[in-house]
């Protein structure tokens, strides 16, 4: 039902794709200057990481990944990064899509650097963490910069979305699941996801999705992230997941 004070801000066609297909890409959701603060940020945090003070406490959540960087749970330190994650836009997403009530958990940059940044497997987001129900909400996948084969944009398999959750084996070298189609490591079919900056890839926890390495001379960001409902807990131990943080309450948005 319609949250009061909330107009939708994607399409019926768009919510009835995710619900079947498990995916939908937004038009631009955010102006030039929100995307500005947005490569700037990450941009600081990405020379941090590369400065001559590898142990500063601001870097302890950093990582490297096939020489792309990794900038996990922004929110905690960056005011600009938390506010952001209750911009208007997004609160008309959550209203629209969850309800009165939402959360946002798990939350990370990811930069790929011209050349160099790698490719990220195929796997399921539901594989890293098993929830009851297993798909509450929906992930976000935004492009800062823009996104392209050449890039390394995502990939992704809406073949498999209505299957559930696939088999995936372990990568230890990586520590990452790997997802397995039919007992093959790629899926028959696949599609791109190109974007522009700031565009959006909404999809469910069950949709199959990679990124590809960046082969170009441009540097790719993206933001990943979700919302959902605040009441689902993790199986097989009933335990509500820890970190969630509130950004719609009662119709309200929690500032």
């Amino acid at each position: 039902m319609p949250v009061p004070g909330f107009e939708p801000i994607v399409s019926p066609e768009q919510v009835k794709q995710l619900k079947t297909r498990g995916y939908f890409a937004t038009d631009v959701f955010f102006d030039a200057a929100t995307l500005a603060m947005l490569r700037r940020e990450f941009d600081a945090f990405a020379q941090l990481r590369q400065s001559s003070d590898p142990d500063s406490p601001r870097l302890a959540h950093v990582g490297g990944y096939r020489q792309s960087l990794f900038l996990p749970q922004l929110h905690l330190t960056n005011r600009h990064i938390k506010a952001f994650m209750t911009h208007p836009n997004l609160m008309r997403l959550c209203a629209q899509l969850i309800g009165p009530d939402a959360v946002y958990g798990y939350n990370q940059a990811i930069i790929k650097p011209p050349k160099v940044g790698g490719f990220f497997a195929w796997h399921q987001d539901a594989q890293y963490q098993h929830t009851d129900p297993m798909d509450p909400g929906f992930g976000l996948w935004l492009a800062v910069s823009r996104t392209t084969i050449a890039n390394g944009t995502m990939w992704i398999a809406p073949g498999y979305f209505e299957r559930g959750l696939q088999p995936h084996v372990r990568d230890p070298e990586f520590n990452e699941w790997k997802c397995v189609f039919d007992g093959q490591p790629e899926p028959k079919e696949k599609l791109a996801v190109e974007l522009q900056p700031g565009q959006m890839l909404v999809f469910s926890r069950l949709l199959p999705h990679y990124s590809g390495p960046n082969e170009s001379d441009e540097t790719r960001m993206a933001f990943q992230w979700g919302y959902a409902p605040p009441d689902f807990v993790t199986i097989p131990d009933r335990k509500k997941v820890e970190g969630l943080v509130p950004v719609l309450r009662n119709g309200k948005v929690v500032e």
